[in-house]
């Protein structure tokens, strides 16, 4: 401010026509347009990702479950056999029926 007042002050005395200050008149009543277009677009985006993602991840969630250390509580038990014997060969398929009675395995007899 005070260096404009110097300015015409120096202007005047070197008999220049100091040019008056322009007064610019603001209505504040007026306020700035609302773009509530902006908002509505921001609202349809946010509801897509919602239903894009986030339901997607709710259902999963609920029928998954995770963790970062991984233990189970159990029961150790050791399987063997009553014989000493070995398979020679293994007579039905996976998921093949069988009936009573049926070979199922044929051992080789270990002599030793």
């Amino acid at each position: 401010m005070e260096t404009r007042e110097r300015e015409r002050e120096e202007q005047a005395a070197n008999g220049k026509s100091a040019t008056p200050p322009v007064a610019t008149v603001v209505d504040e009543t007026e306020e700035k347009p609302r773009r509530p277009i902006v908002w509505i677009v921001a609202g349809i985006v946010a509801i897509a990702a919602i239903l894009f993602w986030g339901i997607p991840y709710l259902q999963y969630s609920r029928a998954h479950q995770s963790t970062d250390d991984a233990r189970v509580d159990a029961t150790v038990v050791a399987v063997t056999s009553k014989i000493n014997e070995r398979i020679s060969s293994i007579l039905v398929d996976t998921n093949q029926p069988v009936h009573k009675g049926q070979p199922l395995v044929v051992l080789d007899s270990v002599t030793e």
